[in-house]
């Protein structure tokens, strides 16, 4: 899908939708996850989005969507985990814009635990010399702990070319390791793995979290210059879909608790983590008067309000 000036992204929505941000890195820094942004690359991206689109600050965006008024090219933008980076990098960039966007949090980190998907993605990226370095390690101690013959007999299952097919700017490696880590370690065997990794190497992840995650201030501040502040459930499960409707509400329960004692306001938006949800996840948004839900992908077919569409920035090419 290329966005090339003069022309459109190469897809077909047939719903407005949002653009999807995660990492960011300043100019020379070493960037803390696949798909990072400079401050330059962001900034071409949002001036390009605004000739080719009608990019809309937050609230524009949220009051069309609640009063079913939006356009086709109406769009809008995301962020997703409450990275410390988009607040440093992304953040001034809007401002410069004139624009807000939403800001998806998981509320863990703000009470002080250290949440694993990212303190396993710093780990990764810091530790090693690529990426790939990494997967050959992390293959290494799945073979060591649950048996080389076994991890193989299963990845036989594993179809590389429909497997997270709506990602396409994952590498055949990349696709490889989230199908072991996903779908054949699950969530408790995989933790262990990396806890056992991490274990032997010199990262203390105490250390790191101030690094990764804005805090509570940042929240306040974000909310009251005009951006939105969304749930995105409390401790960001790889496969939220999984869990029992109790467990379900109990995640964006906390994390709307925590949020609106930050921003002193209700809170009616939502991402789903990972893309995982269900018919329980809805019945939690209602519970919670959820008036918006986003979605990670550009897949057609998902007509709910709770299943707004968006692209990942990965997925725009910019001159």
């Amino acid at each position: 899908m290329n966005m090339n000036k003069g022309s459109r992204i190469c897809m077909d929505h047939s719903r407005p939708f949002g653009v999807m941000f995660h990492h960011f890195h300043k100019k020379g820094d070493k960037p803390l996850g696949q798909g990072s942004l400079t401050p330059e690359r962001f900034a071409n991206i949002i001036t390009q989005l605004k000739d080719e689109y009608n990019l809309l600050p937050a609230k524009s965006w949220y009051y069309k969507a609640a009063t079913e008024t939006l356009e086709k090219d109406d769009i809008c933008i995301t962020f997703d985990d409450n990275l410390l980076s988009q607040y440093e990098i992304a953040f001034p960039i809007l401002e410069k814009h004139n624009l807000t966007g939403f800001w998806f949090v998981y509320s863990s980190p703000l009470k002080g635990e250290l949440e694993k998907l990212e303190l396993y993605r710093y780990y990764r990226c810091t530790e090693f010399n690529d990426i790939n370095e990494f997967y050959k390690g992390f293959d290494n101690k799945v073979s060591e702990l649950f048996g080389k013959d076994d991890i193989s007999r299963k990845l036989l299952n594993f179809d590389s070319d429909n497997y997270l097919s709506a990602f396409p700017f994952y590498s055949l490696e990349d696709k490889r390791f989230r199908y072991l880590r996903d779908e054949i370690l699950g969530e408790l065997n995989y933790n262990h793995v990396m806890d056992m990794m991490i274990e032997n190497s010199r990262l203390k992840l105490s250390d790191v979290s101030k690094k990764i995650w804005f805090n509570s201030s940042a929240i306040k501040h974000l909310h009251q210059s005009g951006h939105i502040i969304g749930l995105h459930s409390h401790s960001h499960p790889n496969r939220l879909n999984q869990l029992s409707h109790e467990d379900q509400y109990r995640e964006y329960i906390d994390n709307y608790k925590i949020l609106n004692g930050i921003t002193e306001e209700r809170l009616s938006v939502a991402a789903h983590p990972t893309n995982s949800y269900n018919d329980d996840t809805f019945k939690v948004f209602k519970e919670l008067n959820v008036i918006i839900g986003f979605r990670s992908t550009m897949e057609i077919g998902f007509d709910s309000n709770y299943e707004f569409p968006r692209i990942d920035h990965a997925l725009l090419s910019i001159t």
